[in-house]
């Protein structure tokens, strides 16, 4: 009964084979091209591979024993290298069989396996019923050959009569089965013959009958082979987790600084237990991390950057080259565009820029751009903000840039929140970004958002901080440009410095008809991998003259829309402020020449004679409130808390101050605050909006009781004056009884 091969057969990955030059006619090895018309006979010891269409593969010089200085047999194989010349080395993989091209001129007959190139060639040379064949390498090497050309073929294995002979014919049957190259397999039974006989032996051992042990060539049954299937199991998958190991050291570096593992191709930082998890499968249970730590092959470095000036990968830092890192082995992770610059005409491309962003605003454009190129690693200490309606064209800008400077070396989708995320390492391996969609404006603390960002625009330095590593700074050559929706994406001030705001105005349908007018397919032509066009831009921009590189190093250039940015990126309690000033409403109302006056009350005191103050009484003069010029930024705060049309803006008292610095006169003195003394003995720091003149003197002069009075009179209202003086008189009374008198305070927490 035949044996089921079937149930042994295995799933194999498939595997990508080498391929090998094969040897022109007549170009040998010169040490065997003497020998060479005497290959096919067992006279010599030279043997010819020939694959199975009969072209020459390589060769193998063997050497006896006594012919050696060791006393060991050697066999000294001979291949092409790549570019065509010979070399004293095998095929690493993929190796044809000695004598495979007989298995073509004799498809019908049985195929005797055996172990050694002289066993093939005296089998073929004395038993002609059979295609003989064998492997190179020796029993260690019998899965270095690529059997395919056994397809569906008898085959019978003769093994060496050793331990390793079987071992290395079982490992046969094992490659032929799994593979499922043929399940028609017999082994010869060895036990009976003399210890380590093969094939070639036979003229030494007449009395042994070489064809009757391979007619009787039992069925190959791979359970009475279990023991040394198993350990070639446990020897190939070593040899697997070897092999994985060897691809890996060429995928990831180690970094020092963040005990990390980093990712060539997606240049992306891992840790071990990710490399370890996405890669198990592969290992058969082994630790691929510790593996490729004890390599001695592995590259390390202290840390990474990206310069685009510098030559890719391993780089020595010498102290004091770089700031903030010290000497030492560093990896750098750019690496050269394939773009080829070549001269051509992109006119179009380039008015259609010019038209869409103004003539000015892309000769800064341009002149940035050609600035990476021609300055590659050169920090820049500013950025284009483009803002424009959804849809205005500034994604094909964005891609035609990644394309010039190597999409694997920008990201064109960078958004704000991965960028100051505390574990983000998301800028890591760019020479360019894109801050896309960008919109602070909609967000409670824009100021702080804005700051944070100001950043990664100027700083030389990035600082990394991944969850359970070490924080570390690395040098930070990444340049950058923002896109966004949103004219008003930010929040800056007129002293603003790293941002050169464009404001694109063209309506979506004026754009869409310059982009259908032809303009568009040149772009996305130009974006076509390996196309002439982005060659052509490559060029333009190499022979762009910068007019000022200084001027990158320097504040950014001011633009009519950075202004308009400016005003419309202020806090919307800012611009109500400001409208109110403006216009003469609550609380800056004023009318000229209306001041309130309030004059305390006095009465003799009966047993002294003297004038006293009445405690909790004022004389008025009933009037409008008025204006003082003064700003007292908490009593500003509450007046908008309680303002029916302002309490649900959104305001704190920093805002406020901001305001009021911007709006302020400085004092005399230079300070923008000035202590003033209110009626009821308190201190409040006060702000000079306006500077009136009342009865001919400029307030900015006044004493500071003087401004207390003049602030607190002119503030509230008559109610609020009563409810203070009496508050005063009870304040006044409890101070005197209580030695921990802690001052009132109203709802909102400021003192009554």
């Amino acid at each position: 009964m035949s044996i089921d091969l079937s149930e042994y057969k295995k799933k194999l990955k498939e595997k990508k084979l080498p391929k090998f030059k094969a040897a022109a006619g007549g170009d040998m090895p010169g040490r065997i091209a003497n020998l060479a018309q005497y290959t096919e006979t067992t006279e010599n010891n030279y043997f010819t591979y020939r694959n199975y269409h009969g072209t020459v593969n390589g060769y193998v010089e063997r050497k006896e024993a006594h012919e050696t200085n060791d006393g060991k047999k050697k066999f000294i194989p001979f291949s092409l290298t790549e570019d065509g010349k010979w070399e004293s080395k095998a095929w690493p993989d993929n190796r044809c069989l000695y004598n495979e091209h007989l298995l073509k001129l004799h498809p019908d007959l049985p195929v005797v396996i055996s172990e050694g190139e002289k066993a093939a060639a005296y089998g073929t040379a004395n038993y002609k019923d059979y295609v003989h064949v064998s492997f190179q390498g020796g029993s260690k090497a019998p899965d270095k050959t690529n059997y395919q050309h056994l397809k569906d073929r008898e085959v019978i294995l003769f093994p060496d009569a050793d331990d390793a002979g079987k071992r290395a014919m079982v490992h046969v049957a094992k490659i032929l089965i799994e593979k499922e190259i043929t399940y028609n397999i017999k082994i010869v039974d060895v036990e009976d013959l003399p210890d380590k006989f093969d094939i070639a032996d036979a003229p030494m051992h007449q009395e042994i009958n070489v064809p009757g042990y391979i007619a009787k060539a039992n069925e190959f049954d791979p359970d009475k082979y279990s023991k040394q299937w198993k350990e070639i199991q446990k020897v190939e998958d070593k040899k697997a987790v070897e092999s994985e190991v060897e691809k890996f050291l060429k995928m990831y570096i180690y970094i020092r600084s963040v005990m990390s593992f980093y990712e060539l191709e997606n240049k992306e930082l891992l840790v071990k237990q990710q490399i370890n998890d996405w890669n198990q499968s592969d290992m058969k249970g082994e630790n691929l991390c510790n593996k490729l730590l004890d390599h001695e092959d592995l590259t390390k470095a202290h840390s990474v950057f990206t310069h685009a000036g510098m030559k890719p990968g391993i780089i020595e830092v010498k102290q004091g080259e770089f700031e903030a890192i010290n000497k030492g082995i560093y990896y750098n992770t750019y690496y050269p565009s394939n773009i080829v610059a070549a001269p051509g005409d992109v006119t179009d491309i380039l008015s259609y820029y010019k038209w869409l962003l103004g003539e000015t605003n892309w000769y800064w454009i341009e002149q940035y751009i050609a600035y990476m190129i021609q300055f590659p690693g050169s920090k820049m200490r500013w950025a284009p903000v483009i803002t424009s309606v959804e849809g205005g064209g500034k994604g094909l800008l964005a891609k035609l840039i990644s394309a010039i400077l190597g999409h694997h070396n920008c990201n064109t989708q960078l958004m704000y929140e991965q960028m100051v995320n505390q574990f983000s390492n998301v800028l890591m391996g760019l020479q360019f970004g894109i801050i896309n969609e960008l919109d602070l404006a909609t967000k409670k603390n824009v100021k702080q958002l804005t700051n944070k960002m100001k950043k990664f625009m100027s700083d030389d330095t990035l600082t990394i901080e991944l969850k359970g590593r070490p924080q570390i700074k690395i040098p930070f050559f990444c340049n950058f440009m923002i896109f966004s929706n949103d004219e008003d994406c930010l929040y800056l001030t007129k002293e603003a410095r790293r941002y050169l705001i464009i404001a694109i105005k063209h309506s979506q349908d004026a754009i869409n008809e310059k982009l259908d007018a032809g303009v568009k397919d040149k772009i996305l032509d130009a974006l076509e991998f390996g196309s002439k066009e982005l060659g052509h831009l490559l060029h333009h921009f190499q022979k762009v003259k910068i007019d000022d590189p200084k001027a990158f190093q320097r504040n950014a250039p001011k633009t009519e829309d950075f202004f308009d940015l400016v005003e419309k990126g202020r806090p919307m309690i800012h611009r109500i402020l400001d409208e109110r000033l403006e216009n003469n409403q609550a609380p800056f109302y004023h009318v000229d020449d209306a001041w309130v006056r309030g004059e305390p009350k006095y009465k003799k005191n009966k047993t002294t004679g003297c004038d006293e103050r009445v405690k909790g009484e004022f004389d008025y003069f009933e009037t409008r409130m008025n204006f003082s010029g003064l700003v007292v930024a908490q009593d500003l705060h509450e007046h908008i808390i309680l303002d029916p049309l302002l309490k649900n803006e959104y305001c704190t008292r920093d805002l406020l101050i901001e305001w009021c610095k911007e709006k302020s006169t400085p004092w005399p003195n230079g300070n923008p605050t000035k202590q003033i003394v209110l009626p009821q003995g308190s201190y409040s720091r006060a702000y000079l909006i306006r500077d009136y003149e009342v009865e001919g003197q400029k307030i900015s002069n006044w004493t500071e009781g003087q401004l207390g009075s003049h602030y607190y009179f002119h503030t509230f209202d008559r109610k609020k004056l009563d409810l203070q003086g009496r508050l005063d008189w009870v304040r006044n009374e409890n101070k005197e009884k209580q030695t921990n008198y802690i001052e009132p305070k109203n709802k909102h927490g400021f003192n009554l």
